[in-house]
């Protein structure tokens, strides 16, 4: 029996803890000793509630500077959580080790990491990286941009590379570890599993890669509820914040169709103002196995898993990304000519007619069953069991 430590550091929503539920259950399940380093426990009860699975606060930076540009590469994104002071960094390592030394792991499973893994550096414990190309860039020098419409050099990347590892090495020094010799380094594993597909790769298609399939919640949830009728189907889940919101929902109030609605967070007055008789809220997330393959149309804001799951089912989608993450997925459907986006930037469009075009769309469904086609033997248990 081992000791794992599953850790996620980076990154927001739920998504990261629905993600490594399963894997650490799987573990579990073969007789080793799990606990969970989490970045937000916001959500930690909801879904590792009814686990049994230990769990707690990950050491993370929180005080996010607010006057650096919107970064451009992984070691820009470095900028943001302490990466840019030496100091600062040493003493979220330490806090990192003395986690290590409290749980005594003998894996670490990292999801979105970097500091738990430059923390485990010199100590014996074996290091496994989990998650989407976003968490895990090609280990080139420089990295490549996370925003590739940008024109940028090699000389940007490169020199905001230096600038993270300089400080880096710094903290290596005062804990005795050898220095790295290139940024991509810090992301060194034992093995790296990338939980997503070459289509959906937000760097893209990557030669010799591992990838072993998304990671999703399947099963969990309740079942879909549709509305009285027989219109198209359109599933509908939403992060009420969206510039778009509300535009968003009455257009598919006066269009005919049915429409079931997940929008965490939205105050129970507004949802009572937005429900229609075509309309309905669920306030529960909704089971992905059965929603995915009954709606004719889903609305998003293009979160990998979500839109990963749908893909799997064949169906075509809306896609209404809010941050870089999302905008990279987004443009990856796209490219598949699977969905349509509206980037952040883009002017609001007449969402009605919008819609009204995509739920007759034969071409887009006919390329989102192409991609259910090729990865039809997708199987989580099984990928489960492989990692």
């Amino acid at each position: 029996m081992s000791r794992v430590l599953c850790a996620w550091e980076l990154g927001g929503g739920y998504g990261h803890i629905a993600a490594l539920s399963p894997v650490a259950r799987a573990f579990r399940a073969r007789g080793h000793e799990v606990a969970l380093a989490l970045k937000d426990l916001f959500y930690a009860e909801r879904i590792l509630g009814q686990t049994g699975l230990d769990y707690l606060q990950a050491p993370v930076w929180q005080h996010p500077p607010h006057d650096l540009p919107d970064p451009v590469s992984y070691a820009e994104m470095l900028f943001h959580v302490g990466y840019l002071d030496a100091s600062i960094l040493t003493g979220l390592v330490k806090a990192w080790r003395n986690l290590y030394r409290m749980l005594r792991p003998e894996l670490l499973l990292v999801d979105h990491a970097p500091t738990a893994l430059l923390a485990a550096r010199g100590l014996d414990i074996r290091t496994v990286s989990l998650g989407t190309g976003f968490f895990i860039p090609p280990g080139t020098t420089p990295m490549p941009s996370i925003r590739p419409w940008l024109r940028l050099t090699d000389e940007r990347l490169l020199s905001s590379e230096m600038r993270v590892l300089g400080e880096i090495n710094k903290v290596l020094a005062t804990l005795g570890v050898d220095p790295l010799d290139r940024l991509a380094d810090l992301l060194a594993v034992d093995r790296d599993f990338l939980a997503t597909y070459a289509e959906l790769d937000h760097y893209g298609a990557r030669d010799g890669a591992d990838y072993c399939g998304p990671r999703f919640l399947r099963e969990e949830g309740v079942e879909p509820v549709w509305p009285a009728g027989d219109g198209p189907r359109v599933f509908a889940y939403l992060k009420p914040q969206h510039r778009d919101f509300t535009a968003v929902v009455s257009a598919l109030m006066n269009l005919p169709c049915r429409v079931l609605l997940h929008a965490p967070g939205l105050p129970v007055q507004e949802r009572e103002r937005l429900k229609g008789k075509n309309v309905m809220f669920s306030e529960q997330p909704v089971r992905m196995s059965s929603v995915a393959g009954q709606a004719d149309l889903a609305i998003c804001n293009s979160g990998h898993g979500t839109v990963a799951a749908l893909l799997l089912a064949g169906c075509p989608l809306l896609l209404l990304p809010m941050q870089l993450e999302q905008i990279l997925v987004a443009r990856r459907v796209v490219e598949l000519g699977a969905g349509y986006a509206v980037q952040p930037g883009d002017a609001p469009p007449d969402y009605a007619g919008l819609l009204d075009t995509l739920m007759r769309d034969r071409e887009l469904r006919a390329k989102a069953a192409a991609f259910a086609s090729r990865h039809a033997d997708f199987d989580q248990s099984r990928q489960l069991a492989d990692i």
